[in-house]
């Protein structure tokens, strides 16, 4: 579930401070700011104003807030903190911190004060009220690479659908090794199996299917959010198991048509694959995939590939043209959990032109996907 967000100012009688002849007062020009927890970017997108005076120009400056309640986290951004009396200071809501805030009202005070006298102190008490704005709703969960609704053990899958995070994060590797289980305030549980997450957004989340699930045929997928102590989940979806699902990921990343390929050339160096640049017969590609299925050595789920050789525990073959092409290599890819790196000549007896190239794991291949090599 996400949020939005009302922000309102309430002046409280004491504002006005003085000392002396020195005073410094917060005045309110515009009340309220709305605005929804998922388009908090650009931050300053909506803001509210307040004014600041005195009873001649001073310089002032925001000297932070005082909880008005039990919260954590600075739930306001304010510009600029630092002027000179007369002042208009604007105010918006973080989008560092309210994103991953349960729905609730939170309160805290405004402080500025004098630079020259800062035993002169104003404050405004600010409102920030967070209401739930929908729950979470998964509409396709399919393989990264081929776009097809259908996976396997370990494979990398992209979930598509609303309200299932925060704003974007990208995953990153733990002092364990492992990308994260819950990223933001967002989890998936596949047959209640959480999975690492590579990517978590409002509209999308790429992760990695449990090892857990090898030998099933289905599973249930669901997107939760959570607000400690509640959390809100999406209906489940469900999505077919193979052993396998082998997929090349492509160049345009449209699960289909020409292959991410990398042709080597000279002196072990590569160029991007393409019409004008075809690979040799009798010279070595690489590519990725996934999609392999369970991996000798079990690895752990979401886990940092460091070891040179981890292949699919089922046999892998290649052909490109309809040729048997020799591999050089398959294996997990370094630094990239559920993806296979795939090393091989192109057959000396391979046709040229754009030809297709089909990658078999067990008993499943991706020709079904309809990738494509251009060989000359």
């Amino acid at each position: 579930m996400t949020a939005r967000a009302i922000l309102g100012i309430f002046l409280l009688s004491n504002l006005t401070s003085s000392v002396g002849a020195q005073t410094l007062e917060v005045h309110q020009n515009i009340i309220g700011l709305t605005g929804s927890v998922d388009t908090l970017f650009p931050a300053w997108g909506n803001t509210t104003r307040i004014s600041l005076s005195s009873n001649a120009p001073r310089r002032y400056r925001f000297v932070g807030f005082e909880p008005f309640t039990d919260q954590g986290g600075d739930l306001l951004l304010i510009t600029p903190a630092v002027g000179t009396t007369p002042q208009r200071v604007y105010v918006a809501l973080n989008p560092e911190v309210v994103p991953y805030l349960r729905p609730a009202t939170y309160q805290r005070f405004m402080q500025f004060a004098l630079v020259d006298h800062p035993e002169v102190v104003a404050r405004v008490l600010v409102t920030v009220r967070l209401f739930a704005r929908g729950l979470p709703a998964v509409k396709a969960v399919v393989a990264a690479a081929t776009m097809r609704q259908e996976a396997s053990p370990g494979d990398v899958v992209t979930i598509f659908g609303e309200w299932l995070g925060t704003p974007p994060l990208q995953g990153k590797f733990g002092v364990n090794g492992t990308y994260p289980l819950a990223l933001g305030n967002t989890e998936v549980r596949f047959n209640g199996i959480r999975a690492p997450l590579l990517y978590v957004s409002n509209t999308q989340i790429n992760c990695i299917v449990p090892q857990g699930l090898a030998g099933q045929r289905s599973a249930s997928v669901v997107v939760q959010r959570l607000f400690p102590p509640a959390s809100f989940q999406a209906e489940a979806f469900h999505l077919p198991l193979k052993e396998t699902t082998p997929g090349i990921f492509t160049a345009d990343g449209s699960g289909t048509g020409l292959g991410f390929i990398l042709n080597t050339i000279a002196h072990s160096q590569t160029v991007v694959n393409s019409e004008v640049n075809p690979a040799a017969r009798g010279t070595p590609i690489t590519f990725f995939a996934t999609g392999g299925g369970q991996l000798k050595p079990p690895y752990p789920d979401g886990g940092l590939v460091v070891a040179i050789f981890i292949p699919p525990v089922l046999p892998v073959s290649l052909t490109i043209g309809g040729q048997p092409a020799q591999l050089l290599y398959a294996a997990a890819s370094l630094g990239e959990p559920g993806k296979l790196q795939v090393n091989a000549w192109v057959p000396q007896n391979a046709g040229t032109g754009e030809q297709p190239i089909v990658l078999k794991i067990g008993d499943n291949d991706n020709a079904a996907q309809k990738v494509t090599i251009w060989v000359k």
